[in-house]
């Protein structure tokens, strides 16, 4: 679950990336409460910018990362799938940084698919650790 945390805040201060798509008042509302750990409120404004644009990837993303580290998964994994095909070409106009296994931090500049495919990478591998224990 930590993993999805480590990704979801670099989408704070996205603006415009390739792809040319913006993030929508919502996305960066919700973005705000999910920092605060307001989980409640991150969720009802996540909500409003997918219903302003149901393929809208930056609020798929972090609306499923919101469920991932809520304990949902299911749901999380529906977002992520959805955002494999509406993120795939668009990269945020920034670089992330996301921790290693080693501590370290390292820089990439993936796109929002890449992002997605990360975090169902990550329910998948938690998901086989529970199988099996």
């Amino acid at each position: 679950m930590k993993q999805a945390l480590v990704i979801v805040p670099l989408l704070a201060a996205l603006s415009l990336g390739a792809g040319c798509r913006t993030v929508n008042k919502h996305v960066s509302k919700g973005f705000d409460y999910f920092q605060q750990l307001n989980y409640k409120e991150a969720e009802v404004e996540f909500l409003k910018a997918i219903e302003d644009d149901k393929d809208d990837p930056y609020a798929q993303l972090n609306l499923g990362a919101l469920y991932q580290a809520t304990g949902r998964p299911q749901k999380a994994i529906e977002l992520y799938l959805k955002v494999l095909e509406t993120g795939k070409n668009i990269r945020p106009n920034r670089k992330t940084t996301t921790l290693t296994r080693e501590g370290q931090t390292a820089e990439s500049n993936p796109t929002l698919a890449e992002m997605a495919q990360k975090n169902l990478d990550s329910l998948m591998r938690a998901a086989q650790a529970g199988i099996k224990k």
